[in-house]
Formats: structure tokens, C-alpha cells, sequence
């Protein structure tokens, strides 16, 4: 049988006797907090009718107060929580718990002067010399004491300060020793050679000598260089030309890089025509000439350039060679010339009558070398139907073949030396582009051609360009406007034409049979 003796201890919460003496002591507690609230809210309805009345209100209790909180103790000797009085707000409490606790235990008033704070040890006043509340008290003992000892402490703090630096860094650092009295940047500049001269001054005989006397002739380097590392401004100086350097060495190298790649594409460029052009030359041993194909490598249709004394090789016709090709002909520029071509741009000393005398070729020697190259077209490769382009000197020999088993159609650009029976032997349709100023091909002559043309039965056209010179479909300057607008328009007045009469089968003109 279990034996119940907890609830027989004195010491156990749930014995009777001690449940009873607890609510006793909750009955009396709650008594006195009752009875105190009473005597609080009487006085401070007197308090209260005394204002009303105009009189002094009575004073609180605080004696009362005090005596009821130091018998408000708990058996455990702890001090229970302080509460504020009637009718006083926190500050009010704060400077009444503060002046209770600055009172001596004897209760003389006269010598409750001071306040203790965090730190016992201060003797700081509560008020100032005012009477007022000193929020922050200086403890005099404690100043007086301090200035004694300012310059041990200054001296202790400079110690400490020494020691730390030692492994603390401090942004402080950055600007070196007393940096942050006199910056280097405010301070004046002195060229670096002004310590090297000093130094040579001062000490002429160890200029160029090492700390033992022997020669040194790099000491000066060394010494330039030890200032310009010492000086942050050399530094940033010194940096500056190496990034300039850099910017121009990058640009020297991109400059020579698109140099070697515009290089490398025409080379690139030159090999490309060389593969699709070839001289002649290998067929017709006696003749060099200039040949391209069109995309397609049909020989159907060709044009025959007849150059003017610039001769075959001038880059400009050659060019105009690749725009036939472009446009679905195959084109052909033999050399009539034989080296004896006029050069470009020609000499101011140049001697043109006597070239034309001596050395400019002759019918007799031209249309041999024309008659071999149309049966080289019509014969052995195959060619149709042909157009003639002749520009300058070659335009007399446009006109020469414009025949049966010549040229099928021709075009001519401000052409020379044209004879009246020579033009009125033609037997195809033909168009010319004049030059407005033009010595060889002048107003009068236009007007004679015109004539002619007009009392033939073949198709003709007569363009005439402002603003240009003999010369334009050739060799025109590109970087004027009017020029250039010319020598296009030139162009595709020939290609207009041959697209017309030579592309084309059939027309209302009869077309010439071919064969010598």
C-alpha cells in the first residue's frame, strides 16, 4: 500500500497550511495597494481643489513614500519595483529617485550634493552652477588631475600610436611621412636635375665617384632615377609617356597592318585578273593584247577597244575592258603601238609633233594587226557579231572597220585624225560622244560629221558633253562632278548602243556578213 507523505511536508506549494498562508499575504497586499490608492486619490482631490481655489496645493508625501517602499521589502531583503507617484511624469521620477539616492543615510539634506553615476569613483555635481540639470557633469578633481598629466599622456599616446604603426595600415600612410601636413601634390615641384646640381655643387669631386672614391659614371642615372621614384608626380609623368607611347605604337602597328592587308588583297586582286586575263600573245605570237571573258565565258558577242596613244596598257582602259566583260562581252585590246606609246602623264618637255611624225603609227601598220585579231574573233573563237570602240586615235579605225566582215556597230569617243572618206565608207551604225572643248574634234568638224551622217542610210547618234575636254571617256578626272558624270555617261552610251545593235539579231538596219 503506497504511502502518500508529499502533501505532509511543510516545504511542499500544495500543503494546505501553505495555500493558506499564501492567500493571506495576497489578501494583505492587495489591503494595503487598496488602502494606499485610497490615500493617493484623496490627496490628490485636495491637491486638485486647492488649485481651484487659488490656493497652494498640500505637499506630496514623500516621507510616506519612503518609509511604505522600505517596508514594501520582500523576505528575500530585494527591493521591489519603484513606482511613479501621483500626479509626477517620468522625469519628475528619475530626479526623485536621483536625490533619494544622493541624501546621506543621517538624512541631512544640506550635504546631499552629489550624484552617483555609472562609475562610483566620480564626484561629477547633479546641476550646474545655475541650479540646472547637467546632462553632461565634469568631475573637477578629475579635470585638474588630467591637465597635470597632458604632456605624459601625449608622449604615452605618441608611444602607442608609434607601436601601431607598426602592423596597422592607415589610409594615412598613403600619402608617406608627413603627407598629410604638406601633400605632395600642393608642395612646389623641383626639376629632377636641380638635386643632381646641388649635390655636384656641394661636392664636385664625388660627381661621377662611388661612396669609396672609385669612378662611377652611372651614379648620375642613378641618382635621376632614385628622385623620379621618390617623386609621385615623376611617376605619374613617366606613365603618361609610356601611354602615350603605347597609343601611338598601336596605332603605327594598325596602320601597318591595313597597310600589309590592302597590300595582301591587291596582290590578291592582281593574281584573280591574271588568272581570268592572259595575253594573247601564246596564239598570235606578233601581237600582245589585252582579253577578259564575261562571267559566263561566252565569246558570242566582243568588243574590240581600239586604244588611243596611251596604248593598251594604260590601267584606265583596261578598266573599261572589265565593264564590257561585266556586261556579257568578251573584250579584246590588241597593242598597235609597239612600245611606242605616249606615257602618261605626259612630260611638259614632250615633244608631240615629232612623236606624230616619227613614231605614231600608220594605217599600213595598223590595220594589219585589227585585221588579224577580227579573224582571230569571227575564226577561232567563234564570235558573231562584233563592236568596235575607239577612243581618240582609235576612232579613226572604228570607222575604218565599220564594214561587212569588220565591226557590226561601232562607238567612238572624241575621236582624231577621222578622214571625210573614212567616215562616209562606214556601213553600220555608229555613235560618237564630243568633247564641248576639243581641238583634234572641234565644233566645225561635229557640224561636217552631222552632215555627212545625216545623207547616209545608217542608224548614228551624236552626244555632246559640257564642261570636258578631248580626252574625258579615257583618261577623265574622277574627282570633279562634271567629269565624271561624262565619262559614265559615255560608257553606257556605249553599252546602250551595242546592246542594241550587236546583242541584238534582228533590227531594221541590215546587219553586215561576217568574214574578211
Amino acid at each position: 500500500m503506497p504511502l502518500h507523505l508529499l502533501g505532509k511536508k511543510s516545504w511542499n506549494v500544495y500543503n494546505p497550511a501553505n495555500i493558506a498562508r499564501v492567500k493571506a499575504d495576497e489578501e494583505a497586499a492587495a489591503a494595503r495597494e487598496h488602502a494606499a490608492d485610497q490615500r493617493m486619490q484623496e490627496l490628490d482631490a485636495e491637491r486638485r481643489a486647492a488649485i481651484l481655489r487659488g490656493q497652494t496645493p498640500p505637499p506630496l508625501p514623500e516621507e510616506d513614500a519612503l518609509e511604505d517602499a522600505r517596508s514594501r521589502k520582500d523576505r528575500s531583503g530585494h527591493d521591489r519595483k519603484k513606482r511613479k507617484l501621483r500626479g509626477e511624469d517620468d522625469t519628475d521620477m528619475d530626479i526623485r529617485l536621483a536625490a533619494s539616492a544622493a541624501k546621506s543615510k543621517d538624512g541631512d539634506e544640506e550635504d546631499a550634493k552629489v550624484l552617483r553615476l555609472r562609475k562610483p569613483a566620480s564626484d561629477a555635481p547633479l546641476t550646474d552652477h545655475a541650479g540646472h540639470i547637467d546632462l553632461f557633469p565634469v568631475d573637477i578633481k578629475e579635470a585638474i588631475k588630467r591637465e597635470k598629466n597632458a604632456e605624459a599622456e601625449k608622449e604615452k599616446r605618441k608611444k602607442e600610436q608609434a607601436f601601431e604603426d607598426q602592423y596597422t595600415m592607415r589610409f594615412s600612410n598613403a600619402a608617406g611621412k608627413f603627407g598629410l601636413d604638406q601633400p605632395w601634390y600642393t608642395a612646389q615641384q623641383k626639376p629632377a636635375h636641380t638635386a643632381e646640381k646641388d649635390s655636384a655643387v656641394l661636392y664636385p669631386e664625388l660627381e661621377n665617384k662611388n661612396v669609396w672614391g672609385n669612378e662611377d659614371p652611372r651614379r648620375k642615372e642613378r641618382e635621376q632615377a632614385r628622385i623620379s621614384s621618390n617623386d609621385p608626380f615623376a611617376v605619374m609623368q613617366k606613365a603618361q609617356t609610356q601611354l602615350k607611347k603605347s597609343k601611338e605604337d598601336k596605332k603605327k602597328w594598325t596602320d601597318e597592318r591595313k597597310r600589309d592587308l590592302r597590300e595582301l588583297k591587291d596582290a590578291q586582286e592582281r593574281e584573280d585578273r591574271s588568272s581570268r586575263h592572259h595575253k594573247s600573245g601564246r596564239r598570235r605570237s606578233h601581237i600582245r593584247a589585252y582579253e577578259i571573258y564575261p562571267e559566263d565565258r561566252s565569246t558570242q558577242n566582243a568588243v574590240l577597244i581600239m586604244t588611243d596613244v596611251l596604248g593598251f596598257e594604260f590601267p584606265n582602259v583596261q578598266l573599261i575592258a572589265d565593264q564590257f566583260a561585266a556586261n556579257g562581252y568578251y573584250t579584246i585590246i590588241p597593242d598597235v603601238f609597239r612600245g611606242n606609246e605616249i606615257p602618261f602623264p605626259m612630260p611638259e618637255n614632250f615633244d608631240f609633233p615629232s612623236w606624230k611624225e616619227t613614231k605614231m603609227p600608220r594605217a599600213g601598220d595598223v590595220d594589219p594587226i585589227y585585221a588579224s585579231i577580227i579573224k582571230y574573233l569571227r575564226g577561232e573563237l567563234g564570235v558573231k557579231r562584233v563592236g568596235g570602240v575607239g577612243y581618240c586615235f582609235g576612232g579613226k579605225y572604228v570607222c575604218r572597220w565599220l564594214k561587212p566582215g569588220g565591226l557590226d556597230a561601232a562607238f567612238t569617243a572624241h575621236p582624231s585624225f577621222v578622214e571625210v572618206e573614212e567616215l562616209k565608207a562606214i556601213q553600220g551604225p555608229l555613235s560618237i560622244a564630243a568633247a564641248e572643248t576639243d581641238q583634234i574634234f572641234p565644233a566645225e568638224k561635229r557640224r561636217e560629221t552631222e552632215d555627212i551622217l545625216k545623207e547616209m542610210s545608217v542608224p548614228y547618234q551624236m552626244s555632246l558633253y559640257s564642261h570636258v575636254e578631248h580626252g574625258f571617256g579615257v583618261k577623265g578626272d574622277m574627282a570633279n562632278a562634271r567629269s565624271r558624270f561624262a565619262k559614265e555617261q559615255a560608257f553606257l552610251q556605249a553599252v546602250f548602243w551595242f546592246d542594241e545593235f550587236v546583242k541584238k539579231e534582228h533590227h531594221d538596219t541590215p546587219v553586215p556578213k561576217p568574214g574578211l
